[in-house]
């Protein structure tokens, strides 16, 4: 495990010339406030719709930490496996162990809680993307084998309108941060 110290805020135009040290750059952000569903594919990661955020670091040697926050993601039941990419590239996923898919994170659906309650989920990741292009990040999820349930972003399975505490309507977000080191 390697650790990095972060000594200082950079200013908004950046590090000035000669100088290093740690700080935050710049911080990007995709807020998701509406409700969604949709399919997630069994045994195949797909695109969460529309939860990507991009950022163009400002040097090739920055960070870029990566966090996710999931609000009322919920399934029909079974689990869902999910992950961040970096293009083709997945981030922060689990060693390969046999048959078994990799993942950053799973969630949980409707069998392990009930269709009224939904979970919360976060994944968090320092990520070295080695580049000044414009870099998007997006969330994928995956469904369980044979089986192609609806997901439901910022809600529970049973969305009924009334003022029952987990009918709560959630947000969901991804913010990234570029980290100078």
């Amino acid at each position: 495990m390697s650790q990095i110290k972060v000594n200082s805020i950079v200013p908004v135009g950046g590090l000035p010339a000669g100088a290093n040290g740690g700080g935050i750059i710049q911080i990007v952000q995709t807020v998701i406030t509406d409700t969604k569903s949709y399919t997630a594919n069994a045994n195949t990661y797909a695109d969460m719709p529309g939860f990507n955020c991009t950022i163009t670091p400002s040097s090739s040697s920055s960070k870029v930490m990566i966090v996710v926050g999931i609000g009322g993601l919920h399934q029909e039941s079974g689990t869902i496996a999910g992950k961040v990419v970096r293009g083709s590239t997945d981030i922060g996923i689990g060693d390969a162990n046999g048959n078994r898919p990799r993942a950053g994170f799973r969630m949980y659906g409707s069998a392990i809680y009930n269709t009224n309650h939904c979970g919360s989920y976060h994944f968090t990741f320092l990520d070295s993307p080695a580049t000044t292009s414009a870099t998007t990040y997006k969330l994928q999820t995956m469904g369980e084998s044979g089986t192609s349930y609806p997901v439901y972003l910022n809600r529970g399975v049973q969305d009924s309108d009334n003022a029952f505490s987990y009918r709560a309507t959630t947000c969901s977000t991804m913010t990234l941060y570029e980290v100078s080191v």
